[in-house]
């Protein structure tokens, strides 16, 4: 039986989990806005071609995004 002081730390942990994946979305947002802005197509390409290393891979996913946005093909795997 769950009590009242249970269920409301359930909506607090509710709640700071959309409050930290709305973040999480938004920094991802800008930085794939700053990736397609600061690089050429063919320096987004070279970047996705080659397995990223694990301090890369959120700038190497924005540069997979940003090529998905414009809307240019490459190739998924490595």
């Amino acid at each position: 039986m769950a009590t009242k002081k249970t269920d409301d730390k359930e909506k607090v942990r509710e709640a700071r989990k959309k409050t930290r994946l709305a973040d999480e979305a938004k920094a991802f947002a800008e930085l794939v806005a700053k990736v397609k802005k600061d690089h050429s197509k063919e320096e987004l390409l070279a970047r996705v071609s080659k397995q990223p290393d694990n301090y890369e891979i959120a700038e190497f996913m924005a540069a997979r995004k940003a090529l998905d946005e414009m809307k240019v093909p490459y190739s998924k795997s490595f």
